[in-house]
C-alpha cells in the first residue's frame, strides 16, 4: 500500500503453515506446527496465545517467542526458509516449556515496521501511531548549574517547551499564568503555546545572578557552579510538523506540571538522570545519545500526563479510553473502509446511541469526523514522503473521487494536496 499505513489488517489465521511474503502484511499461523510436536489441538480465535494445562504442570502463557525472532533474518524472505526458521524457534520454545500442551500460537509480521506482534499480548498502540505521524522530535536546548540567587528569562520559539528541575528549587512564570509554579527537584513543566519563560531560584545574601542560556549550552556552569550539588535546570522543546503542532497544542493545557511524587515519576527521573550524565560528560557519541534520551523523555512526560490528568475531550483522551479502543482500532487499521456507526458501535459492544454519545463526549467530535481527521493525517504523511498519485491516495483513503478527496483535504489543511506536497518539498 505504498508505505502509507503503519498498521496491518487483523485477520484470523486459519491454520497450517503460511509463508510470509516480502512486501505484504500477512498473518502467519503456526497451529499446524504445534500440532505436529504437541499433539493436535482445536484452532482458537486469532487473538489467543495460550498454553493449556497439562497433567504435569500449571497453565503457561507462551510470550517469549517473538523476542527470539530476528525479523531482519529469514522471515522477510518468506517461503520455506521463513517457515523453517519459525518452526525451529517454536520447537525450541516447546521443549523449554515442557510439559505443556500448546494450543495455539499466532505471529503476525507487519511489513516495514520490522517487528513481530503477538496479538493477544501486545495491545494496539495508537499513541505511537499518532506520534509517528506528527513527527514528534524531542530536543534538549540547554542545561545549566547555578548557585546563589539567580534568575533567567528566555523567548519560547517552539509550540511545546519543557523545563526540568533536576536539582534544587525554582519558580517558573510564563504568559497567561497568574501565579508562578513552584518547582522542586524532579518536577517537569510542560508549556504549550507560550511565548516566554522566566525561572528564578536559589537563596543566600549574595548578589542576584542574571543570565540567559543559549541553545546548545548543554553544560553551562554559572559562577563555577557544580552539577553535583547546586541548582540544575534542563531545558528542552518538542519539534513537530504543522499538523502535530496543532494537535498537541489543542490536546494539552497551557501549563502542566508533573511532580516528582507522581506515579510515573521514577521512569521520568531515569530519563532525566541519563540526559544529565550525557550533557555533563565527555563520552563519545554524547550528542547522539542526548537526542535519543530526549525522545524518551518526551514519551515519559506524555505518559505521566495521561496518568495524572482528568483529560479534556479530544483525540488524546480518546486514545486512552478502553471502551472506544476496539472502534479506534478498526478506523486506524482500515481508514479506507466505509465505516458505519453501527459497525463501530458493535465493535465497542455498545448500542449506536450509547456509542455516539460516548465517542463525542470523550473525543470531542463524532466518530466519522474523527475518522476523517485520521485520514487527513495519513494523507499529509503520504504527500510528504511518497510519490503516490492523488487519485490513488484518494482511493486508498476511501474517497469516491480525487475531487472529493481534494475538497476534504483543502477544508482540513487549508490548501490543495498538490500545493501542500510542493510547498513541503520546496522547504526541505
Amino acid at each position: 500500500m505504498n508505505g502509507l499505513f503503519a498498521a496491518a489488517r487483523h485477520e484470523p489465521t486459519r491454520g497450517g503453515v503460511g509463508g510470509i511474503r516480502g512486501g505484504d502484511a500477512q498473518p502467519f499461523g503456526l497451529d499446524a506446527i504445534v500440532g505436529r510436536h504437541c499433539g493436535a489441538a482445536p484452532a482458537l480465535p486469532s487473538a489467543s496465545v495460550l498454553a493449556g494445562p497439562s497433567p504435569m504442570g500449571p497453565p503457561v502463557t507462551l510470550t517469549s517467542l517473538a523476542g527470539q525472532v530476528d525479523v531482519g533474518e529469514d522471515l522477510v524472505g518468506g517461503g520455506e526458509r521463513s517457515a523453517a526458521r519459525v518452526e525451529r524457534l517454536l520447537i525450541s520454545e516447546v521443549l523449554v516449556m515442557a510439559p505443556v500442551c500448546v494450543r495455539l500460537v499466532e505471529l503476525r509480521m507487519l511489513d516495514k515496521t520490522n517487528f513481530l506482534r503477538e496479538s493477544s499480548t501486545m495491545a494496539i498502540d495508537h499513541l505511537s501511531e499518532v506520534l509517528d505521524l506528527i513527527e514528534v522530535r524531542g530536543q534538549i536546548s540547554s542545561a545549566f548549574a547555578v548557585r546563589g540567587q539567580w534568575v533567567t528569562q528566555s523567548v519560547i520559539a517552539s509550540p511545546l517547551k519543557l523545563s526540568v528541575m533536576v536539582r534544587g528549587r525554582c519558580r517558573l512564570s510564563t504568559d497567561g499564568l497568574d501565579v508562578p509554579i513552584e518547582m522542586e527537584a524532579g518536577d517537569v513543566a510542560v508549556l504549550t503555546g507560550r511565548s516566554w519563560l522566566r525561572a528564578e531560584g536559589g537563596a543566600g545574601d549574595g548578589p542576584l545572578v542574571e543570565f540567559a542560556p543559549e541553545a546548545g549550552d548543554y553544560a553551562l556552569r554559572i559562577g563555577g557552579a557544580d552539577f553535583a550539588v547546586d541548582d540544575v535546570v534542563l531545558g528542552g522543546h518538542v519539534e513537530l510538523n504543522p499538523a502535530g503542532a496543532a494537535l498537541l497544542t489543542q490536546a494539552l493545557p497551557p501549563v502542566t506540571r508533573i511532580r516528582a511524587s507522581d506515579t510515573a515519576a521514577p521512569a521520568l527521573r531515569t530519563c532525566v538522570d541519563r540526559l544529565v550524565q550525557e550533557v555533563t560528560g565527555e563520552r563519545m557519541g554524547a550528542s547522539f545519545a542526548v537526542r535519543q534520551h530526549a525522545q524518551l523523555l518526551i514519551l515519559e512526560v506524555l505518559r505521566a500526563y495521561l496518568d495524572q490528568a482528568e483529560l479534556s475531550p479530544g483525540w488524546l483522551r480518546a486514545l486512552t479510553d478502553d471502551r472506544l479502543r476496539p472502534a479506534l482500532t478498526l478506523m486506524h487499521g482500515e481508514p479506507g473502509r466505509s465505516w458505519g456507526l453501527e459497525e463501530l458501535a458493535r465493535a465497542a459492544a455498545m448500542s449506536r446511541t450509547s456509542f455516539a454519545v460516548r465517542f463525542r463526549s470523550v473525543a470531542g467530535v463524532p466518530p466519522l469526523t474523527y475518522l476523517n481527521s485520521w485520514r487527513m493525517l495519513l494523507a499529509r504523511r503520504a504527500l510528504r514522503d511518497d510519490d503516490i498519485r492523488i487519485g490513488a491516495l484518494a482511493a486508498q483513503l476511501g474517497y469516491t473521487s480525487e475531487s472529493a478527496f481534494s475538497t476534504a483535504f483543502k477544508r482540513e489543511v487549508g490548501e490543495a494536496p498538490l500545493r501542500y506536497r510542493y510547498r513541503l518539498r520546496q522547504a526541505s
